[in-house]
């Protein structure tokens, strides 16, 4: 990863902070140990190893105690957390949008309707109810340059918004 996107990243969990909680996620899986200064007569011993194999032998790593650490799924955004939506109560819990871009929402379900209207909640036909705050799941993926989502990233947004989660691809200069 380069320091535009390690700063793009550094920027979007500062940003999510305004209205949730982000948090990084590493995909795929790594080894993590202890990694201790070798005693000398065993670096000459792997160095003439390495020479003799054509491999440079500073970029051989030891690691005692080693552990594999799996990180999220393949495709999982570089930033998963929680975006606060304001509903109206009693409500079906699908309310994240409104037409009018209120700052909340109202959610009115009619009569025989299985699909709420949004209204704007400073809409006079209505009376003001009680205000409730719900965490809805988000995924922000940083990209820098020409970078395009990937299949499984493509995969993981098409999920992700078919399930009422928030997917959002932020772009580095």
């Amino acid at each position: 990863m380069g320091q535009k996107e390690r700063k793009l990243i550094n920027d979007t969990l500062l940003e999510m902070t305004k209205t949730g909680r982000g948090f990084r996620a590493n995909s795929g899986m790594a080894y993590t140990g202890k990694s201790e200064k070798i005693p000398q007569h065993i670096m000459k011993m792997i160095s003439s190893w390495a020479k003799s194999n054509g491999i440079n032998h500073r970029e051989i790593k030891i690691l005692f105690d080693p552990r594999i650490f799996h990180g999220m799924i393949t495709g999982t955004p570089d930033v998963i957390g929680w975006e606060s939506k304001n509903i109206a109560t009693p409500c079906c819990g699908s309310c994240l949008h409104c037409e009018y871009g209120s700052d909340y929402l109202d959610c009115i379900i009619n009569e025989g309707e299985k699909m709420p209207t949004y209204l704007d909640s400073k809409c006079l036909a209505y009376e003001p109810r009680e205000i409730e705050k719900i965490a809805v799941f988000k995924g922000v993926e940083c990209k820098t340059g020409k970078q395009e989502l990937t299949k499984e990233q493509e995969q993981f947004k098409k999920i992700l918004e078919e399930q009422g989660g928030i997917y959002e691809i932020k772009r580095g200069k």
